[in-house]
């Protein structure tokens, strides 16, 4: 934020605002703006009324909010001193008007990303005016002023003693370009002879999409997103590195709806050089949102997938993949090959026919299962009683061909069934479906659900029965009407639930930075991105809702387990049993260990679920926790000790639910 801030003061354009990233073309005569940004922007955003747009974002509660946080609290002075400085020099503003501005982001080094700003003087003549300010600099508050050259371009490097950094910039024609980053600069120059996104046409037919009507636009190059997000990712991304493949550009207007509403609306186009789902989904018409009627509200986030007839899609998919890919194809073939000969079954007749309009992908509220346990995939059914039909064959065939018998399990009145077989949904939707391993499926209204743990699906039916969906969540129902009903991809974040995910997904600095952090991330409670097909483009929209930190509610936990603390004395023992991991509905008792090969905890098992003695261990042998269940819920006394063996509390409970002793 501070480097924002100088850059203001010492270009003295009062164009750049802050929390802009922007992207110019300028008039004809001139030399364009976008011709100088480095192939590798990540993301370029432009605003024509840097003035205007800072005000309207300076004056907004999110902003004001955000000032608050340690990592913006230099700008809270800041944005009063630029506000200052645009009152005190009104004639210099005045002199230089309104200006376009373009900020680009970009990957220096492997896990570290700049900003390259671009302005655009419109007429080279007021260069000199600046190019001698800048000179005057040297000697005069704190700054040291040098100069060199490269490739024919002097590069002016400004550096502040107190700060100790240095801000390199360079004149090209009508152009000031300008960075923290030396190399970006350079880069900046050697793209001037040969530019590339500039002359990119999937680039120049995405910008013709957008008007001027928001605050600024903003412009995203998938092709270097899977290098962006190394910096705050601690692995690779399926989903992530899926996008970068398959999408080209996007192009949006970003604007400010009263103090609630961050909104940008564009268009996307698709990478035509690869094989992709995005292909077949424009010639497959967009698909009705309505999984949201048995999603949690615990969900963390889901994408969800949406076509007219999912069978055509898949026929049109692999039309696609066969026509750019046939390496590809052959794979992609081997696979269903494989799974049919082995199950003796048409995967188009017994599976992809019956399915309907959407599939999701859902991310559930941590429950200490493993992120790929709390992760279920929602399939909307054509003809529910068709999929269950299909289904009872597909696991008679998988019990013909392994030697595991498998067992129904009842909970609710809804049957939790096991496919005890890999590699099923590999040929279906590709790595989409890659978390799934030998998963269990219930059927909840038109959906069948599929998850790698019962608990995760014992979760989806707590909430469905006790109308704990996000369909019945006003708050989903007033953010989802923000959004067409019928698309192709819809993505739904609930950021108070994702960052408890986080952890998992993210490196250890950022999720320490997250940690610090949470209410200014949570007050963001609802993040959404949507594509809907329209001819050869995705019509995009990208909205986030802010809420006083005040106002933010935590979901309904419907299926969350206990957690209260216990305190005797000094010692706490925490009162809150392990979750559990079952890989066989068959496993009759269930045992972890700590690392040093101590016995963490035991417990009996009944059908995939809980049932019998439980014994939790604290990591010196004692016993922490001692207690049964029946039926997947607690039952009887159960007792809690503290490491040297001490009882410190006693519970009694009848079906889960704690009595009076």
């Amino acid at each position: 934020m501070k480097k924002l801030l100088w850059l203001f003061l010492i270009i003295l354009t009062g164009g750049g605002l802050f929390a802009a990233y922007q992207y110019y073309l300028s008039p004809p005569e001139n030399f364009q703006a976008i011709y100088l940004v480095p192939k590798n922007a990540i993301y370029i955003i432009e605003t024509s009324e840097p003035i205007k747009s800072w005000q309207k974002v300076s004056s907004s509660k999110a902003w004001k909010f955000l000032q608050t946080q340690s990592y913006f609290g230099e700008l809270t002075s800041g944005a009063n001193a630029l506000d200052s400085m645009i009152n005190d020099n009104k004639e210099l503003f005045d002199q230089f008007g309104s200006r376009h501005v373009l900020i680009s982001a970009h990957n220096y080094k492997k896990t570290e990303y700049d900003f390259l700003f671009i302005v655009d003087l419109e007429k080279a003549g007021k260069l000199k005016f600046l190019q001698d300010y800048l000179t005057n600099l040297n000697g005069q508050a704190g700054y040291r002023v040098s100069q060199r050259q490269y490739n024919g371009i002097t590069i002016t490097e400004l550096y502040d003693k107190q700060s100790r950094q240095t801000l390199y910039l360079a004149f090209i024609s009508n152009l000031l370009v300008c960075s923290y980053t030396n190399s970006l600069v350079e880069a900046s120059i050697d793209q001037r002879e040969e530019p590339v996104i500039g002359r990119d046409i999937r680039f120049v037919e995405i910008d013709k999409q957008i008007d001027d009507d928001g605050m600024f636009k903003m412009y995203m190059q998938y092709a270097y997103l899977d290098d962006y997000m190394r910096c705050y990712l601690s692995e690779p991304n399926e989903y992530v590195n899926s996008l970068s493949k398959m999408l080209a550009y996007t192009a949006t207007t970003i604007d400010m709806d009263s103090d609630e509403w961050i909104s940008m609306k564009g268009a996307t186009n698709i990478n035509d050089s690869v094989s992709s789902y995005m292909k077949a989904m424009l010639e497959s018409g967009r698909g009705k949102l309505a999984a949201q009627e048995v999603i949690p509200q615990r969900t963390a986030f889901y994408v969800s997938i949406a076509v007219k007839n999912f069978a055509e899609f898949h026929n049109r998919f692999e039309k696609v993949m066969q026509e750019n890919s046939e390496a590809e194809y052959k794979e992609y073939q081997s696979s269903v090959n494989k799974v049919e000969g082995f199950l003796k079954i048409s995967l188009k007749e017994n599976f992809i026919n019956w399915m309907g309009e959407e599939v999701c992908f859902v991310q559930m509220q941590p429950q200490g299962l493993g992120r790929a346990n709390e992760f279920a995939a929602v399939i909307q059914a054509d003809d529910i009683d068709e999929a269950k039909r299909q289904m009872e064959f597909i696991g008679k065939q998988i019990r013909k061909r392994t030697p595991v018998k498998i067992r129904e399990v009842d909970y609710k009145g809804y049957p939790i069934h096991y496919m005890a077989v890999k590699g099923f949904f590999k040929p279906i939707l590709g790595k989409l479906f890659q978390k799934l391993d030998k998963p269990y499926f219930t059927f909840i209204d038109d959906y069948v659900v599929f998850s790698n743990h019962p608990q995760t699906i014992k979760s989806f039916i707590d909430d469905y029965e006790a109308k704990q969906t996000l369909s019945q969540q006003e708050a989903y129902k007033t953010f989802a009407d923000k959004f067409e009903s019928s698309s192709n991809i819809f993505i739904y974040i609930q950021t108070p639930v994702l960052h408890n995910n986080l952890k998992g997904f993210v490196s250890a600095e950022t999720w320490k930075d997250a940690e610090k952090n949470k209410k200014y991330i949570v007050a963001f409670p609802e993040v959404g991105f949507q594509l809907t097909g329209e001819e050869t483009l995705f019509d995009t929209r990208f909205i986030v809702r802010y809420q006083e930190p005040s106002e933010v509610q935590e979901p309904v936990l419907v299926a969350s387990t206990d957690s209260t603390l216990i305190v005797s004395d000094s010692t706490q023992v925490e009162d809150e049993e392990e979750d559990i991991y079952i890989e066989d509905l068959n496993t009759e008792k269930y045992t972890e260990n700590y690392p040093d090969g101590k016995k963490k905890l035991e417990v009996s098992m009944k059908d995939g679920f809980r049932d019998g003695s439980y014994r939790e261990y604290h990591a010196n042998g004692e016993v922490k926790i001692k207690g049964r269940y029946k039926a997947d819920q607690k039952d009887g006394t159960w007792k809690y000790y503290d490491e040297s063996g001490k009882l410190v509390n006693r519970k009694k409970y009848d079906n889960g639910k704690e009595i009076s002793h």
